[in-house]
């Protein structure tokens, strides 16, 4: 089977199917890793376990977090009473 059959062959699938197809196809073409990815997730997850244990931050409930992206994406900005951030540095 060629390339342009298989291609026709996948106009047929669901869009569900198309994305995973997508992802998996993306994902074979990531053979090789840095070394430093892992740790450095498991640095920052963590670093910010150790920000809400210690209460130096505060967790969000996903209400407020869809609350949040309603107001911005309705006005540009966040004009909420309570400030959202996802970067523990802001």
């Amino acid at each position: 089977m060629g390339l342009e059959q298989v291609i026709q062959e996948t106009k047929g699938l669901s869009a569900n199917d198309r994305a995973l197809l997508a992802h998996w196809l993306i994902s074979s073409l990531e053979t090789q890793q840095d070394e430093g990815v892992d740790a450095a997730w498991l640095s920052l997850a963590e670093q910010r376990l150790d920000e809400l244990e210690t209460g130096k931050v505060q967790g969000v409930s996903w209400e407020e977090i869809k609350a949040a992206s309603r107001v911005i994406g309705s006005t540009g900005h966040n004009s909420g009473s309570r400030a959202v951030s996802f970067n523990s540095e802001a």
